[in-house]
């Protein structure tokens, strides 16, 4: 009796043979990404980039040891997905983007949740080795020059020996730029969020000590949310995420002031 035999019989013995997925349709390509569905903004391309992703990761986690960083990632690739607000139909998130050699690109949903899924790649594992291992990894249809832009403008990688009020100084002029491209400010943006969003958790959770984790004092870490929500608000662009940042902003505010006892 060979496996496969064995196999098949225990689905029919099991019943599981009934509740067989149907079979997705093969990609589909329009234009230069492949597509499930003509309507459907993601391809393989995202899938690879998860995967890139988790591998990348796989042996960090968040500032409470507990949480792998891949659920940072996701957090951030879904918030951008939530707040983007891009109408049914359109093909664009962004038109007429300069790259760094002058080339104008558009930019894809698809793109923007691919520079999120990578954003803290170079800047916590490898910095330019990094850079080399996604070029490697990802042709330039999976990884085009349109993401290695936006993972540049939200990543903090060849800062780090400025001292904390020029990393933030630097940080808030990037935001506050009119030429930095509005999808760069989703994607930094839904970052802050996730990031504000795992210290309300982990304040109700740890009180005071919580700080300790920092190597700024609370008062900078307050201070310095108070200016990202600030340098958003001017920016006039995604209202809905800006709103939801300054909710959990204030959040925080509310329950330092008070404390937690534990």
């Amino acid at each position: 009796m060979n496996i496969r035999y064995q196999l098949e019989k225990t689905f029919r013995l099991s019943g599981a043979a009934q509740a067989r997925p149907t079979r997705r349709p093969q990609a589909v390509r329009f234009g230069t990404t492949m597509s499930l569905a003509q309507d459907s903004f993601y391809s393989s391309r995202l899938g690879h980039a998860m995967a890139f992703a988790a591998k990348a990761h796989r042996d960090q986690f968040r500032k409470d040891s507990a949480t792998p960083y891949l659920a940072h990632l996701m957090g951030v690739a879904s918030s951008v997905m939530k707040f983007v607000n891009m109408p049914k139909g359109q093909k664009y998130l962004e038109e007429g983007v300069v790259l760094p050699n002058g080339d104008k690109v558009n930019i894809t949903l698809e793109d923007a949740v691919i520079a999120a899924l990578l954003h803290d790649a170079i800047e916590d594992q490898g910095g330019d080795g990094m850079k080399r291992k996604i070029r490697a990894k990802f042709d330039e249809a999976d990884f085009p020059p349109v993401v290695a832009m936006l993972v540049d403008y939200c990543t903090t990688y060849g800062q780090e020996n400025l001292g904390y009020n020029e990393y933030k100084r630097k940080y808030l002029e990037r935001i506050a730029d009119p030429l930095t491209p509005k999808t760069a400010l989703l994607i930094s943006g839904s970052d802050k969020l996730d990031n504000m969003r795992d210290m309300a958790r982990e304040y109700r959770e740890e009180g005071e000590a919580f700080w300790n984790k920092f190597k700024v004092t609370k008062e900078q870490k307050l201070e310095y949310n108070r200016d990202i929500v600030r340098i958003f608000k001017a920016s006039g662009k995604y209202p809905k995420l800006v709103a939801e940042i300054e909710r959990v902003q204030k959040e925080i505010e509310e329950m330092t002031s008070k404390g937690i006892k534990l």
